[in-house]
């Protein structure tokens, strides 16, 4: 079974769990290791979702990995592959901890809509 929800014109498919941004532009996506530029984009899940939104509404890592009871090197990579995904960071990292860039305040907001009407049906 397949949903579809649009954000900017840009059709974003439901398929177990994963989220798949269709019309991005490929050739401007940074690549991963063992990732081909203009391979498939990867796809959003929920998890990273929660992540991010996680660690955007406590300003940390830890914290975010803490209440989520997981490890931060897996909560950090997540978010990694999410902004690789994405093309943009959503984060800026320092020692105090993590902030929202302009880019990730916009893709958290439709995160945050996400969820809510997902969880509402």
């Amino acid at each position: 079974m397949t949903n579809e929800f649009t954000t900017k014109n840009r059709p974003i498919f439901l398929y177990n769990r994963r989220l798949h941004l269709e019309g991005a532009d490929m050739m401007e996506r940074r690549s991963l290791p063992g990732q081909f530029k203009g391979a498939r984009p990867l796809g959003v899940d929920f998890d990273q979702l929660r992540h991010a939104i996680t660690a955007a509404d406590y300003g940390s890592f830890r914290q975010a990995a803490e209440v989520l009871s997981t490890k931060q090197s897996t909560l950090s990579r997540s978010i990694q592959l999410l902004e690789c995904s994405l093309g943009t960071s959503i984060f800026d990292r320092s020692s105090g901890g993590v902030r929202a860039t302009p880019a990730g305040r916009y893709f958290l907001r439709i995160a945050r809509s996400i969820i809510e009407q997902l969880c509402d049906t």
